[in-house]
């Protein structure tokens, strides 16, 4: 089924035009499942994961910054007014506004709420992780229930009746 009795190149060329049309083929680790089974089991946690590391990234890199510019706000601005006059003259006061402290307060709101995001969403179900060996019971059953015109017909689908 995987095509080893093929020459190399043959197979190549099978598994690249596979892969142009989605099919990545069956599992080697798990017979009787196919990679986008798989992946369409693992790819939605995964993304959700990374969002919400993404997100506490943000939000704690913002807080940061944030921080810095109200611990010392000549330093921060040091290269922009240098920019601007062409001076390396720091200027004699600052006058902060309050919006490096509202950055400030958003950042960490926003890595609270990746935080929040982390502990909410590990309660939910994602899968069928633990469940195959019962969805492999299941098609071995309904494999067995399959008549002869049934499996000609999962044939003209481009379906594998044997599976």
């Amino acid at each position: 089924t995987y095509g080893l009795d093929k020459p190399t190149m043959e197979r190549y060329f099978i598994t690249m035009k596979g892969m142009l049309q989605g099919n990545f083929g069956e599992s080697i680790r798990m017979p009787g499942y196919t990679i986008q089974d798989l992946l369409r089991e693992t790819l939605a946690p995964s993304v959700r994961l990374g969002l919400q590391s993404i997100i506490v990234g943000v939000g704690l890199g913002l807080a940061v910054a944030a921080f810095g510019v109200n611990a010392d706000p000549q330093a921060a601005s040091m290269a922009q007014v240098s920019a601007m006059t062409g001076t390396n003259a720091p200027a004699n006061s600052y006058a902060v506004t309050a919006m490096p402290l509202l950055a400030t307060v958003c950042g960490v709101l926003v890595a609270l709420a990746g935080v929040w995001a982390f502990v909410a969403t590990s309660h939910w179900k994602t899968g069928r992780k633990y469940d195959r060996s019962a969805a492999r019971a299941a098609r071995v059953a309904s494999a067995e229930e399959t008549d002869e015109i049934d499996a000609w017909d999962s044939l003209s689908e481009g379906k594998d009746p044997t599976l």
